[in-house]
């Protein structure tokens, strides 16, 4: 939020979320190595894209430079990109957070574009998560590569955004099945630049 005059309107509720997410992870110690490596790929994937593509948001340059680097899709990058979109959409958010508009029409035309069965499709969701998403309407139209990475996209948001912290339980080890599917994606992207 900003005031005409240039100073930022800081949002108390979002501020509070972050404070909650740092909390969680000093009482935690360290994020998992599977978050660490997440980050070492992005951070190495951000300076490339980031000088590639000279405009626009951080998204919009993600999105670009999937646009532009179609080619580096392969067999290898597409298994790897049908077992991400076997798991129900990554939410915007934590817990049971539906996905964004973006997210949902990119993993359901991954989905597609990857043959998977429409039987399949949500199949892994869970009930609540399902409902929530049948109320989010798809926006957008994604090329492969630029579907999967709107997704890992999202994921990053919710890493560095404080929106994954739950370690335990089922949504703690779904977060880090996530990440353990990203990294490869990631990687295979940066061995081929």
């Amino acid at each position: 939020m900003s005031k005409t005059d240039g100073t930022v309107l800081v949002d108390k509720r979002e501020l509070d979320r972050i404070g909650e997410a740092i909390e969680a992870w000093l009482s935690v110690g360290q994020y998992p190595e599977e978050y660490l490596l997440f980050f070492f790929y992005w951070s190495l994937f951000n300076s490339y894209y980031g000088l590639s593509v000279p405009k626009g948001g951080d998204r919009g340059k993600v999105l670009s430079f999937a646009r532009q680097h179609e080619a580096l899709w392969d067999d290898t990058m597409e298994g790897r990109a049908r077992d991400l979109v076997a798991l129900e959409c990554v939410g915007h958010g934590r817990g049971m957070c539906p996905p964004s508009s973006y997210v949902k029409a990119a993993t359901n035309q991954l989905r597609e574009t990857l043959g998977m069965p429409q039987e399949e499709r949500c199949s892994y969701c869970r009930h609540q998560k399902k409902e929530a998403c049948s109320r989010i309407e798809e926006r957008g139209k994604f090329g492969r590569l630029e579907a999967v990475l709107r997704i890992i996209y999202e994921l990053r948001c919710n890493l560095v955004h404080g929106d994954k912290t739950e370690l335990t339980g089922d949504q703690g080890q779904r977060n880090v099945r996530l990440v353990r599917l990203a990294n490869p994606i990631i990687k295979e992207l940066l061995r081929n630049l």
